[in-house]
Parts: structure tokens; sequence; C-alpha cells
């Protein structure tokens, strides 16, 4: 979500309405960046080595992993340093 905002408007209307449905219907949950959270989000970068890894794609990756997920991205590159193969799908 991070991301889309940064990029102008546009596409920021479709994510607000599928994040809304999501959010009414409980497909789509909140995560918190608590303390506990970003000890653990620095831990996996720091496992990966991935010093130029950004703390929205890390946080992207550790929800993958901790909730069993798999994630969808037109940009794979620094995910793929966090994640297995299986994990991700381009769109």
């Amino acid at each position: 979500m991070v991301e889309v905002w940064r990029g102008g408007s546009g596409r920021q209307a479709r994510l607000a309405a599928f994040f809304n449905t999501g959010l009414k219907r409980g497909d789509v949950q909140v995560i918190s960046l608590d303390l506990s959270v970003a000890r653990m989000i620095g831990a996996l970068l720091a496992h990966a080595q991935a010093d130029d890894v950004g703390v929205a794609d890390a946080m992207v990756a550790w929800c993958a992993l901790q909730y069993d997920s798999v994630v969808y991205t037109s940009d794979p590159r620094h995910l793929a340093r966090l994640l297995p193969p299986e994990r991700l799908r381009l769109c």
C-alpha cells in the first residue's frame, strides 16, 4: 500500500476500494509495525544480507512468511531476495 500511495493518483482509488472491500469481507488484515514485528523484520533482512531492501518490501515478505501467503508483485527484485520462489507471483 505504501508503494502505491507514493506512485500518484489513479492507482490509489482502485487500491483503496480493494482494501475497503477486503476489510469488510475479512479477506484483508492490517498488520501493525510494532517493536516486536520490527525486530523480526530486521532479523529477516540481516539473515538475507539484504541491506539495500527497504522496510516496505521487508514487511511484505515477513507477512507472507508469517501468514503462509503468496505475494503478487510487478517488481520481484527485492522480494526475491527475502522469499522463496513459490511465494512470489508476477502480475
